[in-house]
């Protein structure tokens, strides 16, 4: 249920609307680095893949990719006031889990904070 008093057709037109924004935005600002070849899902498959944008596959790659995700979550919490009335006020970090599997996998999960013996916040993986 919602409260919108627009009809689906509506609906599904802003969404449109809003894909098209966002690919042109994107498309603008992978032009500018350059990034002219292929569609911009292409583009941005080739990012996923660019090792300037990944983190490296070891322990400490993922305590980097764990602590880079948590700044973000952070920024996140520090804005919902700007966007929501009430906000969930849980304190949360992301943690990492590895699979039963022998292959190593990183699985990130907002899970609630741990606090350590002297006070401070652990999101170590368990």
């Amino acid at each position: 249920m919602t409260t919108t008093d627009y009809t689906p057709e509506q609906i599904h037109s802003l969404g449109l609307t809003e894909v098209a924004r966002i690919d042109a935005e994107l498309d603008s600002l992978l032009r500018a680095q350059g990034l002219t070849t292929g569609t911009v899902a292409e583009r941005m498959q080739g990012l996923a893949k660019d090792s300037r944008f990944l983190f490296p596959n070891t322990d400490e790659g993922r305590k980097q990719v764990i602590a880079r995700y948590q700044q973000i979550l952070d920024e996140a919490y520090a804005r919902m006031p700007d966007y929501f009335r009430t906000i969930r006020r849980a304190n949360s970090v992301l943690c990492a889990y590895r699979s039963q599997r022998r292959r190593v996998r990183l699985e990130l999960t907002i899970c609630p904070r741990r606090t350590t013996a002297r006070g401070k916040a652990s999101s170590s993986p368990t």
